[in-house]
This record gives structure tokens, C-alpha cells and sequence, in this order.
């Protein structure tokens, strides 16, 4: 939903009613309310493509232009990231 919505468009009860909860049970796990969660879904997205690119350079073998170019495939693999939304964050 914030990828779709950005930071700003991505309201709490519609996070909560995607996840099929209340939103007071969303301040239980998450008590830092929406900003606590735009932060965990930024720390794991960029922890997957920081897992991802450096297993396709690994998978690419020895040389940097190799590297590079495996790490280039993996990253056009992935789905397309609106960065004008993930950007506007608070």
C-alpha cells in the first residue's frame, strides 16, 4: 500500500483493513503508529534488493564488469518501484 500510495496516501485504517485487523491492534505491534511501519517496510525492502544484488554478484563470478552485469539483471527482475511515492516519505 505505500508503494501504491506513497507515505501520504497510505492511511492507517486502510493498512489495517488490508491486513484484516483493527487499527488499535496495528499500535500494538507497531506502537510508533504509521511512521513505524513506512520505516520497517523501507528497512526490509532495501534489505532484499541489498541481499539480492549481492547475491547476483556472487552468482556472476569474478570480474567487476560480470558483476555488474548480473547485478543490473537482478535489479530490472524486480517490479518497478514508483520513486516519486517511496521518496515523499515524512
Amino acid at each position: 500500500m505505500f508503494l501504491a500510495r506513497g507515505y501520504a496516501g497510505a492511511r492507517l485504517r486502510d493498512l489495517a483493513a488490508a491486513l484484516g485487523v483493527q487499527p488499535a491492534s496495528l499500535y500494538h505491534h507497531a506502537p510508533g503508529g504509521k511512521r513505524h511501519l513506512w520505516d520497517r517496510v523501507v528497512g526490509r525492502a532495501l534489505a532484499r534488493h541489498r541481499d539480492g544484488l549481492r547475491s547476483a554478484a556472487a552468482e556472476a563470478g569474478p570480474g567487476l564488469r560480470a558483476q555488474l552485469a548480473g547485478m543490473a539483471v537482478w535489479f530490472l527482475s524486480q517490479p518497478a518501484v514508483h520513486v516519486v511515492s517511496v521518496t515523499a516519505s515524512p
